[in-house]
């Protein structure tokens, strides 16, 4: 794949595959790094990647975007701190804004899916799979 086609993708606003790729290494990310000083940093980078796609190829409103770029901030920034001095009242705020920047891809995403015309039903379907999965898992 040409460095054409990656910018194509994200130019698109269909690239659901890429972001795809992306949760899956960011789910493995954050079952693997188990480093107390460099874990905020190590988490927080793939997953601010990830949300920025989300919310990019998902043509969010322009507060969700806001939202999720002052979340990544907030997110790198402790995280930095953490791996810097240690602190593990930084490492709670980076896991805190790791946890809402999670939480806002799945929404991006399923506003965008729920939205057209086509979905109709299959999509109402899917949403009400994934709203199952997400009561069986908490």
């Amino acid at each position: 794949m040409t460095y054409q086609s990656w910018k194509g993708i994200v130019r698109r606003r269909d690239g659901y595959g890429l972001l795809l790729i992306f949760l899956l290494v960011d789910y493995l990310i954050l079952s693997l790094v188990n480093s107390v000083r460099f874990g905020g940093l190590a988490r927080s980078v793939p997953v601010a990647l990830t949300v920025l796609l989300a919310v990019h190829t998902s043509n969010s409103r322009r507060i969700v975007v806001r939202a999720a770029q002052l979340a990544v901030a907030s997110s790198l920034v402790f995280g930095t701190v953490q791996a810097l001095t240690g602190s593990s009242d930084a490492g709670a705020i980076c896991r805190l804004m790791v946890a809402l920047v999670l939480v806002i891809s799945p929404i991006a995403i399923l506003r965008r899916i729920l939205e057209h015309d086509k979905v109709g039903s299959s999509g109402m379907n899917v949403g009400k799979f994934v709203e199952m999965n997400w009561q069986l898992s908490l």
